[in-house]
């Protein structure tokens, strides 16, 4: 990608990353201002249950996708959204399930609630995909375009669902069926131009084996962004989810800028991980000092004139987020690097660790510090604890490159396979039958 074909990229994924961000900022607003923490906070509750069930959508195939269209495969991304809509469907028993207890245990709203998203599951999560088909080619603009109209749009009607004073689950439905809405037109889009085009030669279909392995490593990044909005409601109450989230909006919106911009270099790292990754670090550690800059002008300027004493105690957990930004942008950087590699069971195990972790160690704080300590410790730990080992192992693949040529690890490997036959002799035979 040429460096004016990058910078006008840029400005279309920043001009959409600040649509997104402004429109979640309003839409919190809007449950700030007309309605109440409970609901905010079920709602809230409610999309983060779907995050973390989005595991059944397979959202690696959107990966898989991308790879194959680059090199000019644009029927996978058909095969993905197909694959994905109907794993999705498994979803569903498990929702209606949760919603059946919920019922029993007599909380109506919310029961019905879940009940009502997981019909819609399948059909919010999988055409989503459609978006690679323009991105697989690098062409940000008509992503940009789509995908700013449908948010603006969208959080107009929950808006004026919030105005009106519809409950809980019209609120949900809203935004759903809206959203599959707009998701489902723009994959009709794509379908009818791949299938009016011939076929490429040479194509090889969607990896899906690829994509499952993409898929749990998603899984784990999406723990990382959904999990907390639900321990907070499980230890503290749904009207503590409201207080997180509010506080936890801006980091989002600024750790989903700094994603965004971080996509931009992930076919660059794909292509050639070797050559290019130095300088997309650096690019990386300075768009993380940028961000947290204008996250703590942003917090200290306008958190408390949008929002109100009422969230005085928000405002608090988010200024003592400032630094979190730039440990975000390292680990951003990382994940990236280690997939364009081919890691993604590191990748998994560190995020599931970290996720355990930070979990368990806010289950023990949550009913004895103060809520802004126990909220700050909990994000300062997961993130801390995903960054550092990852941090670690680039750092002892550094330095296995400076000291080895290709040859010396020729040879080394060599010395590695001599010893091993030395110790198990029938390792050997193992492999041996393996390769056959």
């Amino acid at each position: 990608m040429s460096r004016r074909a990058l910078i006008a990229n840029g400005l279309w994924v920043t001009s959409k990353y600040v649509v997104l961000s402004a429109s979640g900022l309003v839409l919190s607003l809007g449950f700030a201002h007309l309605s109440t923490k409970e609901v905010f906070g079920q709602y809230q509750f409610v999309l983060s249950l779907l995050a973390i069930l989005s595991i059944f959508s397979l959202p690696g195939l959107n990966m898989a996708a991308l790879k194959a269209i680059a090199k000019n495969d644009r029927r996978a991304v058909l095969e993905a959204i197909t694959r994905s809509f109907k794993s999705s469907l498994l979803a569903i028993p498990i929702l209606l399930g949760y919603a059946t207890y919920l019922l029993l245990h007599r909380q109506t709203s919310l029961g019905l609630t879940v009940a009502m998203a997981g019909l819609l599951f399948p059909f919010f999560y999988a055409p989503n995909t459609w978006y690679v088909f323009y991105e697989g080619r690098l062409i940000f603009r008509p992503v940009a375009i789509r995908t700013v109209a449908a948010s603006l749009l969208v959080t107009a009607a929950v808006l004026a669902a919030l105005f009106f004073k519809l409950n809980l689950f019209w609120l949900v439905f809203t935004y759903l069926f809206l959203s599959a809405a707009f998701t489902g037109y723009f994959y009709w889009e794509i379908r009818r131009v791949i299938k009016a085009a011939p076929p490429s030669k040479g194509e090889k279909g969607l990896d899906v084996r690829y994509g499952l392995h993409v898929s749990a490593q998603k899984f784990a990044l999406t723990l990382s962004e959904s999990l907390p909005a639900l321990a907070v409601g499980f230890f503290l109450g749904h009207q503590a989810i409201a207080s997180f989230q509010v506080a936890n909006l801006f980091l989002g919106a600024t750790a989903g800028f700094i994603g965004a911009l971080a996509a931009l270099t992930l076919p660059r790292l794909f292509a050639d991980s070797s050559a290019t990754h130095h300088q997309v670090f650096w690019q990386n550690l300075v768009i993380g000092f940028l961000a947290a800059a204008g996250y703590w002008l942003l917090v200290r300027l306008a958190f408390l004139r949008l929002y109100g004493n009422a969230y005085h105690e928000s405002y608090l957990l988010a200024l003592a987020l400032v630094p979190l930004p730039l440990v975000v942008s390292v680990r951003t950087f990382l994940v990236n690097y280690f997939t364009a590699q081919a890691k993604n069971a590191l990748i998994v195990t560190v995020y599931a660790v970290a996720n355990g972790t930070a979990f368990l160690l806010f289950g023990l704080t949550a009913h004895h510090l103060k809520f802004t300590v126990a909220a700050g410790l909990y994000l300062y730990a997961l993130n801390l604890l995903l960054a550092i080992p990852l941090f670690i192992h680039y750092l002892f693949g550094l330095k296995k490159r400076r000291i080895l040529n290709p040859d010396q690890a020729k040879v080394v490997k060599a010395g590695r396979r001599r010893l091993r036959i030395a110790f198990f002799p029938g390792s050997a035979s193992v492999k041996t039958n393996s390769k056959r």
